[in-house]
C-alpha cells in the first residue's frame, strides 16, 4: 500500500485522507481484479485506481467545504 499511499498523499496533502483514498483504491481494484486481462498492466492499472480515488477525496472534502461556507451567518454577531 506504500506506493498507493505515496500517490494519493501527493494529490490530497492529508495524511488521513490520504489513508482512507488508498483503502478506497485497494477496495476497488480488489473488485476489479478480475477483469484485469493482462497481469503485466496491474501496476499502471492501480495507479489510475489511486488518482481516481485522490480525485474523488478532494471532491468530497471541496464539496463539505461548500456546504460549510453556505450555513448562514448569524446576523447578532455584526460584520
Amino acid at each position: 500500500m506504500g506506493i498507493l499511499h505515496a500517490i494519493v498523499r501527493s494529490r490530497l496533502g492529508d495524511t488521513l485522507a490520504a489513508e482512507e483514498a488508498a483503502q478506497d483504491a485497494l477496495t476497488r481494484a480488489a473488485r476489479g481484479f478480475v477483469r484485469l486481462k493482462d497481469p503485466r498492466a496491474y501496476p499502471a492499472w492501480i495507479k489510475r485506481i489511486a488518482v481516481r480515488c485522490a480525485a474523488d477525496a478532494a471532491r468530497g472534502a471541496l464539496a463539505a467545504l461548500e456546504v460549510e461556507r453556505a450555513e448562514p451567518l448569524d446576523p447578532a454577531e455584526g460584520p
